[in-house]
């Protein structure tokens, strides 16, 4: 859900005095989709430089408006889906509360009828309180309010009488209808809670790959070649790349190279902030490990980035995992004759100093053909002699 009209280009601030989104003085906001900041274990995430305190979404809706912060930190505490508006969320009287807490959601009836949102952070009743949040002013995804801003608080844990009956709010829009259960053989999100999922975690999929569940959904998939790991309860499940290497796919400061809004393909670690003499797989937004380049890394502008190796008589292209053989990689080459081959990959790179590989196989073709026309050759040489 959008935190505001689409049919509107509406500001969502977070500010005590200022109407205009602009950051303060010596920040900036981050690309879409990098993390603002955390809170309770929840992350908020950047609506980007351009659509930043808009009802525009930069991942796609709703993906990031403030609402959708507020609706997966409620959901992830009661299961329950807050739909609507910011605004929209003052009409579930059940959680309505006088007496807030830190960790409960505050709407705020500021600037346009569509309001804002986010979690208690703090406050001082009668004058401020502090949010977590997204879509807001503020580059740190925390902001600080007038108390008098304030048109609703909401807590998970209601222990307040409830209240008066209101007059009938203006209708919200319809909740996404409940997805049906798919066939019991397909990979299905159905029933769990948004997050990444290894396949034979409740999704009934692939075992090495990972999947990314919203309301329900399946939304994106992506093969894991060094296995997919079942993270502890609570926490997402993630791929383990290259060798052995771990790292947590909500955490963008925990991949092993920065390949966030980068095309996908392969490219050296100089071309994504990671190590130099390492090439790497940007696969939707993600980076894994392909392999450690043993004469340096090759940047390539008109195609993909691949490692160097003179020896070889052409550059290594990397392949993935092939058939049902237990190893990590291979490397495949092809020098322009058609002479091809694969070379697997034995050894870490890191620690051994260089590739370890088998010497490829080539075709015998062109040379099981002089084998056969020598014999007629020499038939024909040794008649000459004779006639002459």
């Amino acid at each position: 859900m959008h935190c505001y009209s689409a049919a509107f280009l509406l500001v969502c601030i977070a500010a005590l005095v200022s109407s205009q989104c602009t950051p303060p003085e010596g920040t900036s906001y981050p690309a879409c989709g990098q993390p603002l900041g955390y809170f309770q274990g929840h992350t908020a995430y950047s609506n980007g430089p351009d659509y930043q305190c808009t009802g525009t979404s930069c991942g796609g809706a709703p993906l990031y408006q403030c609402v959708e912060l507020v609706q997966r930190v409620f959901r992830a505490s009661t299961g329950v889906t807050l739909w609507g508006n910011a605004i929209d969320l003052c009409n579930y009287s059940e959680y309505i509360t006088t007496n807030p807490s830190v960790g409960d959601v505050v709407v705020f009836d500021l600037f346009t009828q569509w309001g804002h949102t986010g979690i208690v952070t703090g406050f001082v009743p009668g004058q401020t309180v502090s949010v977590f949040e997204q879509n807001g002013w503020q580059p740190s995804g925390f902001g600080l309010y007038n108390w008098n801003d304030v048109a609703c608080f909401l807590t998970p844990g209601n222990n307040n009488p409830a209240p008066a009956p209101a007059p009938a709010p203006a209708p919200a829009p319809a909740p996404a209808p409940n997805p049906s259960p798919p066939p019991s053989n397909q990979p299905s999100c159905f029933g769990l809670e948004g997050g990444y999922y290894c396949g034979d975690n409740q999704i009934n999929g692939n075992a090495d790959t990972l999947y990314l569940c919203q309301y329900g959904q399946i939304v994106s998939t992506r093969y894991c070649f060094s296995g997919c790991v079942h993270a502890p309860q609570g926490s997402p499940d993630y791929c383990r790349f290259g060798f052995n290497y771990v790292y947590d796919p909500e955490n963008y400061e925990d991949q092993p190279a920065k390949c966030f809004g980068e095309a996908n393909g392969y490219y050296c670690g100089s071309e994504v902030d990671g190590d130099e003499n390492t090439l790497f797989n940007c696969e939707d937004n993600f980076a894994s490990i392909v392999a450690t380049c043993r004469d340096g890394c090759i940047e390539n502008n008109a195609g993909p980035s691949y490692c160097n190796d003179p020896g070889l008589g052409a550059p290594l292209v990397a392949e993935g995992p092939v058939g049902e053989q237990n190893t990590l990689n291979y490397l495949s080459f092809d020098n322009g004759d058609a002479d091809t081959g694969l070379f697997e990959t034995v050894s870490d790179p890191r620690t051994s100093g260089g590739y370890s590989y088998s010497e490829p196989s080539f075709s015998t073709e062109s040379s099981s053909e002089g084998a056969q026309i020598a014999p007629l050759m020499f038939a024909v040489l040794l008649i000459a002699c004779l006639v002459l």
